[in-house]
């Protein structure tokens, strides 16, 4: 996949380069004669169908999908769905599913980016890729990311955000694949290496690793990590420390009581940008491993195997059509702008 790779150049010239994006929401637009909310929509989210955001935003200007508005009227473009951004669950249709997802993984998952994040963004889009569209809400999960089966064995809860995923086919397998069935992943991203800015080791390998202190947050395990859940060797010589929270990981960077925290680039150069420690913090451009999120379901579901067919066939469609890599993009551009 092509943001494999273009993520680390992003975050490399997000750290060290002037702003050149702009905004694409939480912004006023000045809209052009005959254009409509569905129009607006479509520039801002390349998403028409938002275009109800758009006239809940601005009550006073044009209401339904095709009324235009007046040349130059003011149009406030809001990065979040009016009255959605709450911590509680919205309620749900007949078709909507229940989502576990971890926040503050911002811009991936969390209740305060602009669509709850783009792991939330692509998965909405992936859900409305067929002829009976599935909608979905989210049970936030303030403190452990793991899957505890038993959180959702209840019918309150339907799938959950899985933040690596096992490799199911290896033998034996892990038994976390007895319980779940995992989707293809919906984003990936590299996990990388945070340092001080004036850390004095380099990392070109896992062996420049041994003899450091290392930081990363309960739950954030990578990909293509070795047996031991880790992207670096299972012995004594590295100190590592797992708090909850990537906030926790980046204070005890900063009063020196790690050398380094690892985590996946967005994640990591989001935190950074909100803690204001982006002058203060670099990042390492060899990735450590490979991150995926994906949608972990229950063996037990009673349309488990329904709910994985309609994620994996979604996420195809978005990707033949070109909507994931605007969705994609669009948070990009977002993560940008509070990087500079």
């Amino acid at each position: 996949m092509r943001h494999r790779w273009f993520v680390v150049s992003f975050l490399m010239s997000c750290m060290a380069g002037p702003a050149a994006a702009q905004s694409v929401c939480d912004v006023t637009y000045t809209a052009q004669d005959g254009e409509t909310p569905s129009h607006v929509a479509q520039r801002h989210y390349a998403d028409p169908a938002r275009w109800t955001w758009v006239t809940a935003a601005n009550p006073d200007l044009a209401q339904g999908q095709a009324e235009p508005f007046a040349q130059g009227d003011q149009v406030f473009i809001p990065c979040m769905a009016p009255n959605t951004a709450g911590p509680a669950a919205q309620p749900l249709q007949d078709t909507g599913l229940m989502l576990l997802a971890p926040d503050g993984v911002a811009p991936l998952v969390s209740r305060t980016w602009p669509a709850q994040g783009m792991f939330n963004d692509l998965l909405a889009a992936a859900l409305s890729e067929s002829v009976a569209p599935l909608t979905h809400a989210i049970a936030w999960q303030d403190k452990a990311y793991g899957l505890d089966p038993q959180m959702l064995a209840g019918r309150e809860l339907d799938m959950a955000v899985a933040m690596a995923r096992p490799e199911c086919s290896s033998d034996p397998a892990p038994a976390i694949c007895a319980r779940f069935h995992f989707s293809d992943p919906v984003v990936m991203v590299p996990l990388l290496l945070f340092a001080r800015a004036d850390a004095n080791f380099s990392f070109d390998s896992t062996a420049d690793l041994a003899g450091l202190r290392l930081c990363q947050p309960a739950g954030h395990d990578a990909q293509d990590a070795d047996q031991n859940g880790q992207p670096w060797p299972s012995d004594d010589t590295i100190e590592l420390e797992t708090p909850e929270r990537p906030e926790a990981c980046f204070e005890m960077l900063m009063e020196e009581q790690v050398d380094a925290v690892a985590l996946n680039a967005l994640t990591g150069s989001s935190t950074i940008a909100a803690m204001g420690l982006n002058k203060q913090v670099k990042a390492f451009g060899k990735p450590l491993a490979q991150q995926t999120l994906q949608i972990a379901v229950p063996k037990v579901h009673w349309r488990g195997t329904t709910v994985i067919y309609r994620v994996n066939s979604g996420l195809a469609a978005l990707r033949a059509s070109g909507r994931y890599d605007q969705i994609v993009d669009r948070h990009m551009a977002l993560l940008w702008n509070r990087l500079n």
